[in-house]
């Protein structure tokens, strides 16, 4: 503990250096004497090539820069982490009334924001009800899909949502997708999809924007943060692919990271086996091929059953991520939620989940589909078929499981293309459904498949091309909709209604019917939580004996409990 001054300086200009690309030599020892160096959390959420100044936490990718966690907190963090977790959060207790119709969240007394002032139930209803008058402030999606209908101040430190109708499943979405924001600073605010909150104000435990270029930012110690802080900040890189983050990581340059790491008992953890150390979970849905399912030819089911037919997963899981993750079926339940899933479906889930080119040109040709004589795939109005699989530039994994899948729909005539692009403009091309054709990202996870379904095929979750989806709380990437979308709404309708398992598993059941028969995403395989951490100079970060929040740096709200849980060494 004598020399943490030197040894955190010279991180700091070993960092900077890295970052740049610039080899140095070590710098001499300085006097004890000198004034003590801030102690900063080195760690990123995922690749940038450059930052840009914008502590929006509405932006589509808030999440993934600690603008949601570092800067802006819920009002309680429920997990799925282990066995599941709830923790108080900005409110320190809630109730249910007014026959489980009125949520209460009592608030925690004596919060300041990052400014000084109190943070007060005013504040939180406040963030509640900018989101019902800006959509894209809406983070629940309780707004937007007509759940809740009024939400107002109790005496002097409470807030009461009242909602529509009896919702068993709503906590965690009401208590944890929120991000409690000042009223002093955000009243003023006319539109926030564009501003870009340079300086925030805040109620989390690292607010302070202590310096800002396009290739690092430090967030500095919240000064009137409410619970104890034992480091003084963030610092975060911009690493621009998965390899030059295992250059860092090797290296002891970064603390914390969610990155995919092929071979990483090997690539990682040998280097320093007593500080390198991974944790990978597996709590949630799967990741899925996602077409805009409003555009034909992807809005035929019989395309999107052909893709998935002529998907060999078992390459995809085992070559394109390395086998880090388990192949999924096209249902995408039995991972997650093994006891939910359908038995009585298990033939047509089979049929869709086994790589076959033959059964895939066999149900192409049944949907009007023809070929060329270059094998060009001819949709039934007479265009060749052809798209685009986009990813973020660096994400290696991606990249090669685009590759393989591009491969064998290649092979059907289809002449799909893998592009790479910056990742701010593949998560707005994302939210908006504007990318040309497919794209792999996940669902929303939970304790049941419930949120899987509701924010993917619920009519309520749909919102049209160019609409940011999941600004608006929906997940509904893929724009599925109609009929089916409509009977789905009516399904979670009851689901929600109801605490009986039984009677929600068979709501499921028939959830999962319409889900197998339209096909709206095709699922490929386990989501797993990326995570790894180095105890060089933190410890307490998650792992399989004390899985108290899920450690991928970028999922909100875990990560607000991990940054005040780990301490320096």
């Amino acid at each position: 503990m004598k020399h943490m001054s030197l040894r955190w300086a010279w991180r700091s200009v070993v960092m900077t250096a890295f970052v740049a690309g610039v080899a140095i030599a070590p710098m001499p020892m300085r006097a004890a004497s000198q004034a003590k160096a801030p102690v900063y959390l080195i760690s990123y959420s995922q690749t940038h090539t450059t930052f840009v100044r914008n502590f929006n936490p509405f932006q589509p990718a808030a999440y993934l820069d600690f603008t949601q966690g570092a800067i802006y907190e819920p009002l309680a963090i429920v997990t799925t982490a282990g066995t599941g977790h709830t923790y108080p959060w900005l409110a320190t207790s809630w109730a249910w009334s007014n026959g489980n119709k009125t949520l209460t969240f009592t608030i925690r007394p004596n919060v300041k924001w990052s400014d000084g002032l109190p943070l007060t139930a005013a504040d939180v209803a406040f963030s509640y009800n900018y989101g019902k008058t800006h959509p894209a402030a809406d983070l629940t999606g309780l707004w937007g899909t007509k759940q809740l209908t009024s939400v107002r101040v109790v005496g002097t430190n409470q807030v009461a949502l009242t909602f529509s109708a009896v919702n068993t499943t709503v906590l965690a979405t009401a208590a944890s997708n929120i991000a409690i924001i000042p009223q002093h600073i955000w009243s003023n605010i006319a539109d926030p999809a564009t501003y870009d909150n340079q300086d925030p104000i805040g109620s989390g435990p690292f607010t302070q924007v202590i310096s800002f270029s396009p290739q690092e930012f430090i967030l500095g110690k919240n000064p009137y943060y409410w619970q104890p802080l034992s480091y003084d900040g963030i610092k975060v890189p911009a690493i621009s692919s998965n390899d030059q983050a295992l250059a860092a990581m090797v290296s002891h340059q970064l603390d914390w990271t969610a990155d995919y790491i092929p071979g990483i008992q090997k690539s990682y953890v040998a280097k320093d086996p007593t500080h390198f150390h991974y944790f990978t979970a597996y709590n949630n849905p799967t990741i899925g091929l996602f077409f805009n399912d409003s555009v034909y030819p992807y809005s035929l089911v019989a395309f999107r059953q052909a893709v998935s037919e002529g998907i060999d997963r078992t390459k995809v899981a085992g070559i394109g991520e390395a086998g880090n993750v388990p192949p999924a079926d096209a249902l995408g339940v039995s991972l997650a939620w093994p006891s939910w899933a359908d038995p009585s479906l298990n033939a047509q889930v089979q049929t869709l989940s086994t790589f076959n080119l033959a059964t895939a040109r066999a149900t192409l040709k049944s949907a009007g589909f023809t070929w060329d004589g270059s094998n060009n795939l001819i949709d039934p109005k007479g265009n060749k078929v052809s798209f685009v699989l986009e990813t973020p530039a660096g994400w290696s994994d991606w990249i090669l499981s685009y590759q393989i899948m591009a491969q064998t729909l290649n092979q059907l005539g289809m002449n799909v293309t893998v592009k790479q692009v910056d990742q701010n403009g593949f998560f707005a091309d994302r939210s908006a459904g504007t990318i040309p054709g497919a794209w792999l990202f996940t669902e929303q996870s939970g304790t049941t498949p419930y949120q899987m379904f509701e924010y993917s095929i619920s009519a309520e979750s749909y919102f049209p091309t160019g609409q940011d989806a999941i600004a608006k709380g929906s997940w509904n990437q893929e724009r599925f909709s109609g009929p089916d979308a409509t009977a789905a709404s009516g399904l979670l309708a009851q689901f929600r209604s109801t605490a009986d398992q039984a009677t929600q598993v068979k709501l499921a059941y028939q959830l999962e019917k319409i889900w197998i028969n339209d096909l709206p995403v095709v699922n490929l395989f386990g989501q797993p939580w990326w995570y790894t951490y180095s105890t060089d100079h933190f410890t307490g970060f998650p792992n399989a004996s004390n899985n108290y929040a899920i450690g991928s740096t970028y999922h909100y709200p875990d990560n607000v409990k991990v940054l005040t849980t780990i301490k320096p060494v």
